[in-house]
C-alpha cells in the first residue's frame, strides 16, 4: 500500500509536528507501508535521512498564502498511482 502525508512544513525544531509529522510516517513505513511525505520548505536536518520518500517543495508566498505549484502538480500526479 501506497500512503501520501502531505502537510504544509515542517520547520521549527521546537514544534511538535516538526517531530511528530515525520517519527509517524517512519512508524508506518517500518511496518511495511510505502509512504511518501510532502511539504513545502527544506528539509530540515533532524530528517535527512529516512526509510521514506521524502519530497519538498518551494513556497511560493504571493498574496500572502503559502502555494507551490509544484506541490500540486507531484500530488496530482501521485493520485493516479496511489
Amino acid at each position: 500500500m501506497k500512503v501520501v502525508q502531505v502537510v504544509p512544513s515542517i520547520q521549527g525544531e521546537s514544534a511538535g509536528p516538526s517531530y511528530s509529522v515525520p517519527a509517524l510516517v517512519e512508524g508506518i513505513s517500518q511496518n511495511g507501508c510505502e509512504m511518501e511525505l510532502h511539504f513545502l520548505d527544506s528539509i530540515p536536518s533532524h530528517i535527512k535521512s529516512a526509510s521514506y520518500k521524502i519530497v519538498n517543495y518551494p513556497r511560493h508566498d504571493k498574496l500572502n498564502l503559502s502555494l507551490s505549484l509544484e506541490m500540486l502538480k507531484s500530488l496530482k500526479d501521485d493520485c493516479q498511482t496511489v
